[in-house]
């Protein structure tokens, strides 16, 4: 009822200025969705995120409406007919384009959806779902309208949604926590409301983001894709793809990002050099076709992006040291200890880190629980640790370290990386 009673002014304007739509209909409809939530687990700190969504268009503009909250979904924009059976025609991308430039009048509309869909990927998309106008990032809009997995097409999921929103806010932002808003562990105070005091740096503050996931929630075919838009547009870049071994890194490659990637309609997948079936790395450095009319450019050219993405060929952090990375996926590292080391349970005790089971709860670095929900396994250089306090143990050379750093004065920034 409180739901109900907070957005019955703007059901009411909603009803008034789309009068011709029945308000049986409108009645049920909500706001635009503009803040992002991230840790909305009770154990964690909950963080409101309001600038990586921009500003809704109007209601009638967003795909969706008009239609019961039951029929509102996102629904994927299925390529024209007439395309479709122009790619059937042809075995080479280049032969598509050139078909689309002799033509272009004759499939004006053809060329208008392959722009919208590029809009989309770069700029993001908003529909309404159960009521509610959504927005959702461009890259995911294009994993889940091209980004073609095991399973086919991946599906509309909230939690996909704030895996690219959030990549989105990391790459972008340049705010961190108010130093004078911090107790004397460094960790942010809420204000009464809950909210954190946030301030402008002038600058990127994040380099990235770790992400705990469900177990076959296709967190490795996310970032696949998050790689590759992320450079197919963008000239003389270098992504990377790293993990626990050479193996598991080619694994990464070959599967999670080459195979979609070879699904790709012939417009998301620049000119390439060599196969599709390309060994080690994903290059984008031929010349590539401009496509110039009264419709504008279809895509643009001249030397190529010069663009490519490859994955390490050992777990070693020097890899990729002076590559200058826009990008890098780093899948199933910093996990491993070396036998026997113990692992301090939630409960209270110890328990050796090979006897460790799914569902077992042990205690985060901030004292909360953690629930294990994956376990890693392989083989690399392992390191004896020797803190100034506590006992010695042993880790992989890519396990990742939890550091912290008090804020001893008010010059000291508290960054989100």
């Amino acid at each position: 009822m409180e739901t109900e009673e907070r957005f019955k002014p703007y059901r009411e304007s909603l009803i008034k200025e789309y009068n011709t739509t029945p308000a049986d209909i409108l009645i049920e409809y909500n706001p635009p969705e503009r803040i992002l939530v991230v840790n909305e687990d009770p154990n964690l700190f909950k963080i409101d995120i309001s600038d990586v969504i921009p500003i809704p268009p109007p209601e009638h503009k967003i795909d969706g409406f008009g239609f019961p909250i039951k029929e509102q979904k996102f629904v994927v924009d299925e390529m024209p007919p007439r395309l479709t059976t122009l790619i059937k025609r042809h075995q080479t991308s280049e032969q598509v384009w050139a078909s689309l430039e002799e033509s272009q009048q004759s499939y004006s509309q053809e060329i208008l959806w392959i722009k919208m869909q590029w809009k989309r990927i770069l700029e993001g998309y908003w529909f309404y779902c159960n009521g509610t106008p959504l927005y959702i990032s461009g890259i995911h809009y294009a994993y889940i309208s091209f980004w073609k997995i095991d399973i086919g097409l991946p599906s509309y999921r909230y939690r996909d949604r704030k895996f690219f929103l959030f990549g989105k806010y990391c790459e972008t932002t340049t705010e961190a926590f108010d130093p004078d808003y911090v107790n004397k562990h460094g960790r942010p105070i809420p204000d009464a409301k809950g909210k954190y005091r946030m301030r402008d740096t002038g600058r990127r503050v994040c380099a990235g983001f770790l992400y705990p996931k469900h177990r076959r929630e296709g967190a490795s075919y996310k970032a696949a894709c998050y790689n590759y838009f992320s450079i197919v547009y963008v000239k003389n870049a270098r992504n990377g793809i790293q993990a626990m071994d050479k193996e598991t890194a080619n694994d990464v490659f070959s599967v999670k990002l080459k195979e979609p990637w070879k699904k790709l309609p012939f417009f998301l997948r620049p000119i390439y050099s060599g196969s599709t079936d390309a060994a080690s790395s994903l290059s984008f450095k031929p010349q590539a076709k401009v496509i110039s009319s009264k419709l504008g450019s279809l895509l643009s050219g001249g030397e190529g992006l010069q663009s490519f993405i490859d994955f390490a060929q050992t777990a070693k952090r020097g890899f990729y040291d002076g590559g200058k990375l826009k990008f890098i996926h780093v899948d199933e590292c910093g996990k491993c200890f070396g036998i026997d080391t113990p692992i301090k349970l939630f409960k209270g005790g110890n328990k050796a880190v090979q006897d460790i089971e799914i569902g077992d709860e042990i205690m985060g670095p901030d004292y909360k629980k953690r629930t294990v929900t994956s376990l890693g396994r392989g083989k690399e250089m392992m390191y004896r640790i020797i803190p100034n306090k506590g006992d010695p143990w042993v880790c992989n050379e890519s396990h990742i370290l939890l550091l912290s750093v008090k804020a001893v004065t008010k010059k000291l920034w508290i960054g989100m990386g």
